[in-house]
């Protein structure tokens, strides 16, 4: 993910001095209340959505996302265009659409703060809008549950999507304004295909998506030289599968804060004395507690209420990891029992390392300071490989590391997007339930393989396993 918001504001700009026209059927969005039952229908028939909880990502004034709720979705939207969501949000008050609710903020903010967290998730003529179109995709990838859809829709890059989506339907028909698209920002199939399989997104189906000018009829073929859809799925193992338990297991992978080290001491003081340097009140360390896995997001949040898309967050976030930085080994210890439990693991012949969200930058300092980590054989951090949990990548980067398959590891962790990262990887799960566990987690929810309340009882599960 991209620490900056991946928006342009041209785009935004040039999408909120329009968005008063969102629900106007003879409007510049005309093409978009045409083709949409179209989409509708295809995504519908691939991936049934009612009763399904569904994102849609730059949802703009509500048109598809209004028109899921109405098949009987739940549905979120999601825009940085202000204006829009604020059409969105009157249209479904006015047409009494249940099931549809709106966020101004960014894929890449909601992927951090709900991963895996939904059924289907759709990208429609939003890619080719953004400066980072990969990142979006990711984003996307970490938003859906294992086993779930995600749809994206945008405009081919060739001389025919030229002449037809950009010369004709803006130039020469005036069906979109002018300046609509830029061609350079046009997408390949083969582009988003390799953005999809870099996500851990298994491509499914593609369409092509063809139109008559003078009928105003649209409809779906192999033709893809144009406008297309991509329908992509996130693999999932099911708990017990044959493809799970058929490796012996030869290591065991942790999280690091919260299931190994408890750091919630040093990072809620860091977190509570940028709050006292500016005249507020002292919170107490149990507040901070249960979100100190979530590192700078969890902790300003409890310190501040704000969000990763707040403006204000970076410069804040920079000033707490200096904060941290400065105190990060006061106060954090091992918990109780784990400096055992890698003894007995050690002693069973198995290898075993750390796969952590947390930067390099303060998981090195960490590790090298705390004696337990001397017999790691693999420590991953958040910024060793281009992605972080709940993508799976980390997971099969320790396995490579410690030279074993990634379905013959065991991944420990007090989160769900560890869950969810170690059963996209193939590796059996257990949920440390001791841990920090986010605000108001439910771990039976989470799908692991088994659950645990303190360390030394993996012990039991690995006589088991």
């Amino acid at each position: 993910m991209t620490d900056n918001v991946n928006a342009d504001p041209a785009e935004l700009a040039k999408f909120s001095e329009l968005a008063h026209r969102w629900w106007d059927l003879e409007s510049e969005f005309r093409p978009l209340h045409e083709i949409n039952p179209l989409r509708l229908e295809w995504i519908d028939g691939i991936a049934p959505i009612s009763e399904r909880k569904v994102l849609d990502v730059g949802c703009g004034g509500g048109i598809l996302a209004d028109s899921m709720a109405r098949k009987g979705a739940d549905v979120l939207g999601i825009d940085l265009a202000s204006k829009a969501l604020k059409v969105a949000r009157l249209h479904a008050l006015e047409a009494g659409t249940a099931g549809v609710k709106y966020r101004e903020i960014s894929a890449e903010a909601l992927a951090a703060e709900q991963p895996g967290s939904f059924d289907v998730v759709t990208c429609m003529e939003m890619l080719e809008h953004v400066p980072e179109p990969a990142s979006i995709v990711r984003a996307c990838a970490t938003l859906v549950k294992p086993g779930g859809w995600v749809f994206f829709s945008t405009i081919n890059r060739n001389l025919k999507s030229f002449m037809l989506a950009i010369v004709g339907a803006e130039y020469v028909l005036g069906m979109l304004p002018r300046g609509t698209h830029e061609y350079a920002k046009l997408i390949r199939p083969s582009e988003l295909a390799a953005h999809c399989r870099a996500a851990g997104l298994d491509l499914r189906h593609t369409r092509g998506m063809e139109h008559n000018p003078l009928t105003r009829r649209y409809w779906l073929s192999g033709d893809t030289s144009v406008n297309y859809m991509f329908a992509t799925q996130k693999p999932a193992l099911a708990a017990g599968s044959p493809a799970v338990t058929a490796a012996k297991v030869q290591a065991v992978l942790f999280d690091l804060d919260g299931t190994l080290i408890d750091s919630a001491p040093d990072l809620g003081a860091a977190a509570d004395k940028m709050r006292t340097d500016r005249g507020l009140e002292s919170f107490p360390l149990e507040r901070y507690r249960f979100m100190a896995g979530a590192g700078a997001r969890g902790m300003l949040g409890v310190a501040f209420g704000i969000t990763p898309d707040a403006p204000e967050f970076p410069a804040l976030r920079e000033e707490f990891f200096v904060a941290y930085e400065n105190r990060m080994l006061l106060n954090t210890q091992v918990f109780d029992g784990v400096q055992a439990l890698i003894d007995a693991i050690c002693a069973r012949g198995l290898a075993w390392g750390v796969v952590t969200n947390k930067s390099a930058r303060f998981t090195d300092p960490l590790t090298r300071a705390i004696a337990l980590f001397d017999s790691a054989g693999a420590i991953v951090s958040g910024d060793t490989t281009p992605f972080s949990k709940p993508h799976p990548g980390p997971l099969h980067e320790a396995a490579r590391r410690l030279g074993v398959p990634s379905s013959a590891c065991i991944y420990v962790g007090d989160d769900e997007r560890d869950i969810i990262a170690g059963r996209a990887a193939g590796m059996r799960t257990v949920a440390a339930t001791y841990g920090y566990m986010g605000a108001q987690a439910d771990a039976t929810l989470w799908e692991a393989d088994a659950a645990i309340t303190s360390p030394l009882e993996l012990l039991q599960y690995l006589n088991r396993a």
